[in-house]
């Protein structure tokens, strides 16, 4: 723009001062100053990792080394202004000869995993919350330490191929199973065990069957644990967390034990790994084959008996409870065959041969791992059996109803017969004329004669005598007892209007007095 002015032949340009734009020089140095913020962070960064801790002796040299030669080089690039990309790339390029050397990077990594491990491992020793606690086992950490060993005694190429530390949690097999079975819903359920009468001849339903008088309901227990185990296995055995633990519980005996042997220098601590294995092998093996051979007795006894009860019921049926009883025989028989074929399977890897040192490494860790979660497993199961375990015992109405009717034919036979026969014969020529078992038989049939006299509440104003009641259960014992012969030193007269068996013994003393 210009001014004109009347009479003037030229034109006046309007002249304005200058005013910077203050905004677009901030934003400029703003970036630029944010350039070199992260170029200066860039290299820091760098030039801290470079004091890195580290494990290996040939790392640590190369590290020192190479702090040693870098203060020519830093003095380079300490005027270099870090906005510019060329310039940063210039200060990293000081740098990168440390971080080109993979067993270096290996080594920074691998410690630096170790100690955020440990510090994890210390938290959860540490915690306020037991439920955390219980993940910590000293076992874990005893075998970082013996990994970290490994690691610096380790070749470069075997060092670049080992994995990163890890704190392996504990996952306390006794509450894991526990939390898993009560997960799935499992629930217990009360069933009568019934007990095994057969007599000399073995066979149920035949004339020489013991008297089984008691019915035992059972809640939990033998029947529970054997499926609660097999549930657990099934479900938990290939657990990442449960094959973790055991492995690391398998590693760390080995390195025990491998230490020990070597101590003296007799023998390497590798050659003494390889006899730990083979001793857990053989030891391993063994101790499989004799439960192989008991869980084959066990299934036997079990299909004996549900043989037994088969052929029972052919001849005379089952009643619910026998039913039932029958059905668990048979499940806990295919639990037992399920733990007989996972032990053959284990008893086929023992006797595999081994190619190398690797593979019987590898065998003992598989069996020793193997062995301690059955073991743990086990215990998980048997303590989950008897969370809620109950055993009721109560006599058999059933039972106590036939051994009554028995009784009383026994009864009614002896008496049948004493009239019959003995009578008259006594009567001709007397008591001595009987053989010896006669005479014992007609006179406890002469005591149950009187026996079965009982003073009565309703008769008591005319025999002078209050009236006893006796329970059924002492009526069906106190006749048994004088039917074999455990009171034949008793006179007849003390069986006269008497209750049970023990009154008749009371009036016996006062008779003799």
């Amino acid at each position: 723009m210009a001014t004109y002015i009347k009479g003037e032949k030229n034109f006046y340009p309007d002249i304005k001062p200058f005013t910077p734009d203050y905004k677009f020089l901030n934003a400029t140095l703003d970036a630029r100053e944010a350039k070199y913020q992260a170029g200066w962070q860039a290299t820091n960064d760098l030039y801290s990792r470079i004091y890195s801790d580290l494990s290996r002796e040939d790392t640590k040299d190369f590290q020192k080394h190479f702090i040693e030669k870098l203060a020519p080089e830093m003095q380079k690039i300490s005027g270099l202004d870090l906005s510019i990309a060329k310039n940063v790339d210039a200060a990293k390029g000081v740098f990168a000869p440390f971080f080109e050397d993979d067993v270096v990077v290996k080594d920074m990594v691998y410690t630096s995993t170790y100690k955020q491990q440990m510090r994890y491992a210390e938290q959860l020793a540490q915690s306020p919350i037991q439920e955390v606690r219980d993940k910590y086992n000293p076992i874990a950490t005893e075998a970082m330490n013996y990994r970290l060993q490994e690691f610096q005694n380790a070749s470069a190429n075997q060092a670049l191929g080992m994995r990163l530390p890890e704190f392996v949690e504990d996952p306390d097999m006794a509450t894991l199973g526990q939390k898993y079975l009560q997960d799935l819903g499992y629930k217990f359920e009360e069933y009568d065990r019934l007990q095994d009468t057969s007599g000399a001849d073995g066979i149920l339903g035949t004339k020489d069957d013991l008297p089984n008088k008691w019915i035992i309901t059972e809640k939990g227990g033998k029947r529970v644990e054997a499926d609660a185990y097999n549930q657990i296995m099934s479900g938990l055995y290939d657990d990442p967390r449960v094959t973790k633990w055991y492995n690391t519980k398998a590693y760390v005996d080995s390195k025990r034990y491998a230490q020990q042997a070597s101590q003296d220098g007799s023998i390497s601590e590798q050659q003494a790994m390889n006899n730990w294995a083979q001793e857990q092998v053989l030891r391993l093996d063994q101790l499989n084959k004799q439960k192989i051979d008991n869980t084959k007795s066990q299934i036997k006894n079990t299909n004996d008996v549900v043989v037994k009860w088969d052929n029972y019921s052919a001849n005379k049926g089952l009643t619910p409870a026998e039913q039932n009883y029958v059905e668990k025989e048979k499940s806990y028989s295919e639990q037992l065959q399920a733990d007989l074929e996972k032990r053959i399977g284990l008893d086929k890897v023992a006797e595999s041969p081994d190619i190398d040192d690797q593979a019987l490494m590898s065998k003992a860790y598989s069996m020793l791992s193997s062995y301690y979660m059955d073991q743990d497993m086990r215990r998980a199961a048997y303590n989950f059996s008897n969370l809620e375990r109950s055993l009721k015992i109560k006599e058999d109405p059933f039972t106590i109803q036939d051994e009554k009717y028995k009784y009383e034919l026994q009864k009614i036979r002896v008496k049948a017969w004493y009239d019959k026969e003995l009578q008259d014969i006594i009567a001709i020529l007397g008591m001595d004329e009987l053989s010896e078992e006669d005479r014992c038989t007609v006179n406890r049939a002469r005591k149950i004669q009187k026996f079965l006299s009982q003073p009565f509440n309703v008769a008591s104003q005319f025999t002078g005598m209050k009236g006893v009641y006796v329970e059924l259960e002492d009526t069906i014992r106190s006749f048994k007892e004088v039917l074999d012969g455990k009171h034949d030193d008793i006179s007849e007269q003390a069986f006269y209007m008497v209750g049970n068996i023990e009154s008749a013994l009371e009036k016996a003393k006062q008779l003799e007095q």
